[in-house]
Parts: C-alpha cells; sequence; structure tokens
C-alpha cells in the first residue's frame, strides 16, 4: 500500500496526508482481496504506527516520530554516566527510560492506543526532565526576560494545543453519537429520525459516514412512499420528486467530499438503480 500510494519523490517525503491511509487501502489493496470475502473489509491503519506514519505523513513525518525516542536514548545515557546521581536516581530513571521505550517500540511494531501513545509521550518527558533537571549555569540567580517569555509561549500552548483538541474531539464525539442513533433508526424503518439524526451529526463533524447515513435515510424514505398501494395524489408525487432531487444532491457532495472512499458513488448508485426501476 505504501509503495503504491508514494508514485513520486515529494510523496515518498510527504506522504498522503493526515488519516488518508483508509482511501490507499481501499484505492491499492491487493487484487487477492477483491477477489476474496473480504473485499470490503477497511483498515484505517497499517499494521504498525510507525509504517501508518510513513505512509500518511511520509519519510519526514515517520523520522519526526523516532525524535522521542532518540531523545530518550540521549537521556538515559546521560544519566547513567553521571557521576553526581544518586544509585535510587540511577535506578528511577533507568525503570521510566525502560517503560518510555518499550511503549515506542511497540508503537514501532502494533498499533497501541492513543493513550498509550500519550503515555509514551509523559514518560519521555520526565526521563528528560530527570536527565536535565540538576543543570544550572554559575552565578545565574534569576530568568532572564527571555526564559520568562519562552516559558509563557509554551504555557500559552499548553493551555491552547489541548483546549482545541478536546474541542473537536468532543465535536466528533458528537458527530458520532447522533450517527449511531440514526443508524438504529434507520435499522427500526425511522427513516424521518435517521435523517433528523444525521444532520445534527452533520452540523458537529461531517463525516463520511454521516453524510452516507443521510442518503440511505432519504433513499428508505423513497422507497417507502414507493410502495404505496394507493394511487399517489399530487401532493405525494411533489414530496417524491422533491426527496429525489435532495438525495441524489447529498449523494454527489458526499462523493466529492469522499472521493477515495468506494462506498460513497456505490450508495450514489443504488439511488439511481432505485430511480430508473
Amino acid at each position: 500500500i505504501v509503495q503504491s500510494s508514494h508514485p513520486n519523490k515529494t510523496s515518498v517525503l510527504l506522504g498522503s496526508g493526515p488519516a488518508t491511509f483508509g482511501g490507499q487501502w481501499s484505492m491499492h489493496r491487493p487484487s487477492e482481496v477483491n477477489l476474496s470475502a473480504f473485499w470490503n473489509l477497511d483498515f484505517n491503519v497499517g499494521f504498525s504506527s510507525l509504517t501508518t506514519a510513513f505512509a500518511e505523513t511520509g519519510l519526514l513525518g515517520s523520522m519526526a516520530l523516532l525524535i522521542p525516542f532518540v531523545l530518550i536514548l540521549l537521556a538515559l545515557t546521560r544519566l547513567l554516566r553521571s557521576g553526581n546521581r544518586s544509585s535510587a536516581e540511577k535506578l528511577l530513571s533507568s525503570m521510566v527510560g525502560a517503560a518510555a521505550i518499550y511503549l515506542w517500540l511497540a508503537s514501532a511494531l502494533y498499533v497501541p492506543s492513543g493513550n498509550l501513545i500519550l503515555l509514551g509521550l509523559v514518560l519521555s518527558g520526565a526521563l528528560i526532565g530527570l536527565a536535565y533537571g540538576h543543570s544550572h549555569v554559575a552565578g545565574d540567580s534569576g530568568y532572564s526576560k527571555s526564559r520568562k517569555l519562552a516559558i509563557a509561549i509554551v504555557g500559552f500552548a499548553l493551555v491552547l494545543v489541548p483546549a482545541f483538541t478536546a474541542y473537536n474531539t468532543d465535536r466528533l464525539f458528537l458527530s458520532q453519537m447522533y450517527n449511531n442513533l440514526g443508524v438504529t433508526a434507520l435499522g427500526e424503518g425511522k427513516s424521518d429520525v435517521a435523517q433528523a439524526a444525521s444532520k445534527k451529526a452533520t452540523s458537529y463533524f461531517a463525516t463520511g459516514d454521516s453524510m452516507r447515513l443521510g442518503v440511505q435515510a432519504g433513499l428508505a424514505k423513497l422507497q417507502e412512499i414507493a410502495k404505496s398501494t394507493t394511487a399517489p395524489d399530487a401532493a405525494t408525487q411533489a414530496s417524491f420528486t422533491d426527496l429525489a432531487s435532495t438525495t441524489v444532491a447529498d449523494g454527489l457532495y458526499m462523493v466529492r467530499q469522499t472521493p477515495k472512499d468506494y462506498r460513497s458513488p456505490l450508495l450514489l448508485g443504488q439511488v439511481y438503480d432505485f430511480l430508473a426501476s
């Protein structure tokens, strides 16, 4: 998949883009998979976090992920070779360093959860703090203006970055929650409820799943109207026409927004197939 998704030197350096492994898998998976019963089984990651990063962010991104691992080794070497460290400090540093190295090696060989990766970063920072925490410049009794500015910038970043991340995470969580409610409603035959849930999910965070739910709900509603045994009046015909137009427009928008997901044009094809019948 990596070889197929990196056709030139630029893509090798920069990758195909964040969170694009699933689309690359859909486009470049082996033909043997397409001929098997698992043709529609999707993968959003490779066999490890490091290889997934190489596919999505290229050589530069994967090398950036190795920086904490290199810093851990340097900090651990500094600590163990230091002559002014007590045995307890060296033991504590060795334990923290071993745990951090283990988590980074796990990331290179497997796909651990985000919490474990975050724990690896925390342990890495703790080890680096232990290694360089005793550094002190002789005669320096206070913080210079540049140091105060650096501390202020870091503090601002520590507040802003988590707040921005939490905001987007909450939006995605709410989108997925409403999407799950809509999928359940659609399975129970409540197409109107599913449509409303899809709109709510998309308003929080537009994902391929929420857009497909809206098209599926529209198709289900069209099928309900078409199954009516009574002759449709003018109002029913107008409602069917408007709903068909809206569903097709939503389907076209869905395909444009998710061009690498085969499920989107497949679903739009089902809408056209129904309308043609």
